[in-house]
């Protein structure tokens, strides 16, 4: 039995043993962005080298033993929050691209991204190493940051506050905000591979992450980072992991157009920073109206860009008041328009293009010609679509647009009397105790609204 034993434990020591792989993840040095901008600058602070730092790994550990690529990207915390949640996103979509188009060898599926939104904790952490910081001054950012109360919007102002403080944040630190994290698992097949390259080591099991101190990667900028980057939370690493709402991954990245639509969107949203746009109906400056001829109708019109969201709001104005006694030609209107509007463009360009609006209209009139004329009062309400394109990168622009709707009016019809008296009289040949003013009504459906518009923004925000 004892011979038997032997025999078989023999046997099993010549056959081949199955090699097992231990997976090691780590995050190399971050990849920053220009303020704004999502298309990725190798020549922007250390780029090129925390690059060339994945690169040198892949090709260490080989394409088929990377188990996942992953990019969390950020936005520095100034500025407009939806506009900085894109840019963060975009980043992401920017990084995974160029990976993907880096490691052709690696399945697409394996390297995904995500939006890390505004940094504000990175920016946390930096303060705390940050030893260019007297302990009182350390002391009122982080009051301010750690307080769980503030709103986005008050976080910001509560920021601006500190005056010089701020002033030295955005000098030292916010251009490392706007950054995007890689984080690489990979097998290790065997002990001679355990050594990853350079600052690359990865002590432990599956469990154990590297992280990279930033230390000595802006060489090419001059300007040392010696802030360590935070530790990724390991669980946000796995590529299959179900994400959550803001992260980009897989197929959902919208495809990688000529010309990178990317940038042009970002310099686009960097020049659209207006607080209003003023405009008048061209059409109006010129106007024929049948019976009474060429006349022209004053207008305005202004239009509120709010911070956020594709929504706009504005108002009309309409006025022409002229009168012609000996022609018996009168063109008196004065009319206000209340309309909102629904852009259709990515929120970087989300005031140009196409949109649909509705309004809301009152209106005052006194109009005639051969001796006849009629005056009233009346509302109306339309529904529209309309398209605003600007003239190049200027703030002018041309919007058009057409309105279906309804219009419901009270007026009183009046005819040139041509007696002594050369008054004009009511239309009505009733008896003077039964006669009532705006008596006659009038509802049209159809459509209400058609202008061609030539504008201009102005009070434009102060850029980021």
């Amino acid at each position: 039995m004892d011979l038997l034993v032997t025999i078989l434990s023999l046997l099993l020591s010549l056959l081949p043993m199955k090699e097992t792989a231990d997976k090691r993840t780590v995050q190399i040095p971050p990849i920053c962005f220009r303020v704004d901008k999502t298309v990725y600058d190798p020549d922007y602070l250390g780029n090129r080298a925390s690059v060339d730092s994945l690169v040198r790994l892949v090709e260490k550990v080989g394409e088929e033993n990377v188990e996942s690529i992953h990019v969390v990207a950020y936005a520095s915390p100034e500025g407009w929050l939806w506009h900085n949640n894109e840019l963060a996103k975009k980043r992401a979509y920017e990084l995974r691209w160029l990976f993907r188009n880096t490691f052709p060898g690696i399945h697409y599926t394996k390297i995904s991204g995500e939006s890390g939104g505004e940094s504000w904790e990175l920016l946390r952490e930096r303060v705390v190493a940050d030893p260019g910081l007297d302990e009182p001054s350390r002391e009122r950012i982080l009051k301010i940051l750690d307080d769980g109360s503030l709103s986005n919007e008050m976080l910001k102002r509560k920021m601006k506050d500190l005056g010089g403080l701020y002033e030295y944040l955005l000098r030292t630190h916010y251009r490392h905000l706007r950054l995007g994290l890689t984080t690489i698992t990979v097998r290790i097949m065997s002990p001679a591979e355990d050594s990853l390259p350079g600052a690359f080591s990865a002590e432990g099991n599956e469990s154990s992450t590297g992280v990279l101190s930033t230390e000595g990667s802006e060489s090419s900028s001059g300007a040392a980072d010696t802030v360590a980057i935070r530790e990724p939370d390991k669980d946000s690493l796995v590529a299959d992991k179900p994400l959550k709402d803001s992260v980009i991954k897989g197929d959902a990245f919208p495809p990688r157009e000529e010309g990178n639509i990317v940038e042009r969107a970002d310099n686009q949203a960097d020049k659209r920073h207006a607080l209003l746009g003023i405009s008048t109906n061209i059409p109006y400056d010129i106007t024929f109206i049948p019976g009474y001829g060429l006349t022209s109708i004053p207008s305005f019109s202004i239009e509120f860009y709010p911070n956020s969201g594709r929504y706009t709001f504005g108002a009309d104005v309409e006025w022409p008041m002229w009168q012609h006694w000996d022609r018996h030609e009168f063109m008196q209107i004065q009319n206000v328009t209340l309309w909102a509007r629904r852009y259709f463009k990515p929120v970087e360009d989300r005031f140009k293009g196409a949109y649909l609006f509705g309004n809301l209209n009152a209106v005052r009139y006194g109009i005639g010609w051969d001796e006849k004329g009629w005056e009233g009062e009346g509302v109306g309400a339309s529904l529209g679509i309309g398209y605003k394109r600007y003239f190049g990168a200027s703030r002018f622009y041309f919007d058009t647009g057409i309105g279906l709707g309804v219009f419901w009016s009270r007026y009183d019809p009046y005819v040139y009397g041509n007696d002594a008296k050369r008054w004009y009289y009511y239309d009505y040949a009733g008896k003077p105790e039964d006669f009532q003013e705006r008596s006659k009504r009038m509802l049209w459906t159809g459509p209400t609204r058609l202008y061609f518009s030539i504008g201009y923004d102005l009070l434009m925000r102060k850029k980021k």
